[in-house]
């Protein structure tokens, strides 16, 4: 269970292996990783907790607690199959996300 964990800022867009790699911080600050890799088993992508830098690889799937508070998630921007997938599951679990161009939260 993920807790204290409220805005994820994206870090990359890895297109090659197909992961949206996103930061947040834990409760006690530190940062820590998660992506969101295309999934081609039954679902469009699935979150994952990830290693440390530099690697940051996908270590074990996660759900998040809704009841948790407020969940932000960065936008990607590009249109790339992967891009449009993530911008789907964000959206579709009525999670926040940071408009980066005028800076609204949605």
């Amino acid at each position: 269970m993920i807790y204290n964990l409220h805005k994820f800022k994206l870090v990359s867009v890895d297109n090659g292996f197909c992961r949206v790699l996103f930061q947040t911080k834990n409760s006690d600050n530190q940062k820590i990783y998660y992506c969101l890799q295309e999934d081609w088993r039954d679902k469009p992508v699935v979150l994952y907790r990830c290693t440390q830098p530099p690697w940051c690889e996908p270590s074990h799937e996660v759900k998040l607690q809704k009841n948790i508070g407020p969940i932000e998630f960065e936008m990607p921007e590009g249109n790339s199959r992967l891009e449009i997938k993530v911008k789907e599951w964000i959206l579709e679990n009525n999670y926040h996300f940071l408009d980066k161009y005028i800076g609204v939260q949605k």
